[in-house]
């Protein structure tokens, strides 16, 4: 890991960086910057919705990268980007979030879990975990001896 945060990622030792990104998705390698920018040297790209050269050529490479990902990566789509899956995924009803938006004031978030709990102590929301290139034992290691502290807890004693 040492080695290719030397060889990738060099800038985070040089530029010391405070960096936040939770998946750590936006943490681009130096050789992906040396394949982009030879990418973009030997080609002329231009809208993939279109039907000249220079858009058949992009368009070709976002099939070939949508391939790629079809490939080597298991891919879902879940609670964290569908809006409402959430409340379907904890079984909340309309009924029962119709309440939530009954007074014209904004509720506070203490105020609408205590709104949604009294329905069979329900649950109103989920927490995502991502781990990335640049996740090291010791981060999960960390993380999952924080999270034991909350272990059987509900979120008032927290």
């Amino acid at each position: 890991m040492d080695d290719l945060r030397a060889c990738e990622y060099a800038r985070l030792d040089d530029l010391n960086p405070v960096y936040l990104d939770y998946t750590g998705g936006g943490l681009y390698a130096d050789s992906q910057l040396r394949a982009h920018l030879a990418l973009l040297s030997r080609n002329v790209l231009s809208n993939p919705h279109s039907a000249n050269p220079t858009s058949l050529a992009v368009t070709r490479l976002v099939e070939q990268a949508r391939a790629y990902v079809l490939e080597y990566f298991n891919l879902r789509t879940g609670c964290f980007c569908n809006p409402g899956a959430g409340e379907v995924a904890h079984g909340l009803t309309k009924q029962e979030m119709t309440q939530c938006f009954v007074d014209e004031e904004r509720m506070t978030f203490e105020q609408f879990l205590s709104i949604i709990q009294q329905h069979d102590d329900k649950s109103a929301g989920a927490i995502r975990i991502s781990v990335g290139l640049a996740t090291n034992f010791s981060d999960v290691y960390r993380f999952v001896e924080f999270a034991k502290g909350f272990l059987d807890k509900q979120a008032g004693e927290i």
